[in-house]
């Protein structure tokens, strides 16, 4: 059997070259997300809840992180809320 003198370059080439410009092109091209990510649960009301919470957490915050009063008792609130619709709404769909 005969063998190629170029088989050594070609097996360079694919391995080295042709491979490393596929994963270069890859980590451009396909975006990645984490695997816990993507909730096929998630809605509208949920997202609700989500931007109620972040808005009370940041009032909270402007106002010195206040631990008492109706300002902390609403970030409370607001978060238990999000927590929970999430709960129920995984549980349901589970």
């Amino acid at each position: 059997m005969q063998s190629c003198a170029h088989v050594a370059d070609i097996n360079n080439l694919f391995d080295n070259q042709l491979v490393a410009v596929l994963n270069c092109c890859a980590i451009h091209a396909i975006p990645v997300i984490r695997r816990n990510s993507s909730k096929p649960y998630w809605s509208g009301e949920l997202q609700q809840l989500k931007e109620d919470s972040i808005q009370a957490n940041k009032a909270w915050l402007a106002c010195g992180k206040p631990r008492q009063g109706w300002l902390n008792r609403f970030r409370l609130h607001t978060k238990y809320k999000y927590k929970a619709g999430i709960r129920d709404v995984a549980h349901a769909f589970e």
